[in-house]
């Protein structure tokens, strides 16, 4: 409707079906993933469904302003992800991901994401150069995909949602052993 009385040009861009501009996720892993864009194969940082529309829609939009193939793809695949926005850390067999999902549609696409990958193990947390009160992890409630946690530091409390097939006792083990030294409960405490 808003085209119709106007001599704007429309463009379209998908991951599913016909359009200007299509994209493909070839392989994806929590190191990047590999895209193809109409008919260009190149490699991102970025990772998840969500990011592949993002980036082909800036790739739509440079594209039509006339920039050179070659140099945006470059560009976009030396671009980082956003701190906070599906970033993961990964230590031994352990990966952790932080994502400020604040909509339960941001959750529903970042869990999504995760299930596409199905390599997630589960995370620790620690605290950083020993500074600030101790940070405790708490098992809560037992979930359809995992587990719901309470991170607690000092006064601030924070929910985490453990998406795994390990069971209870394993979870309590992997955070005993990930927690430093100084956080741990003593015996009989």
């Amino acid at each position: 409707v808003m085209l119709q009385n106007t001599i704007a040009d429309k463009y379209t861009y998908s991951l599913n079906s016909v359009s200007d501009f299509k994209a493909k996720i070839l392989e994806s892993s929590f190191d990047g993933m590999l895209l193809k864009i109409n008919s260009t194969e190149f490699w991102s940082k970025l990772v998840g469904k969500f990011n592949a529309y993002n980036i082909l829609s800036v790739y739509s939009a440079a594209s039509i302003l006339g920039l050179p193939k070659n140099e945006l793809l470059k560009a976009i695949s030396s671009l980082d992800a956003v701190a906070g926005r599906f970033q993961f850390y990964k230590k031994n067999k352990i990966t952790a991901i932080v994502d400020y999902a604040h909509t339960p549609d941001a959750l529903e696409s970042i869990l999504k994401s995760i299930n596409e990958i199905k390599t997630v193990t589960p995370g620790s947390l620690s605290q950083t150069n020993g500074r600030g009160e101790k940070l405790v992890l708490k098992i809560t409630v037992k979930t359809n995909e995992g587990y719901k946690l309470l991170a607690r530091k000092g006064k601030l409390v924070q929910e985490v949602f453990l998406v795994t097939t390990l069971g209870e006792s394993e979870i309590k083990e992997i955070i005993e052993a990930t927690s430093p030294k100084s956080c741990r409960k003593k015996k009989g405490s």
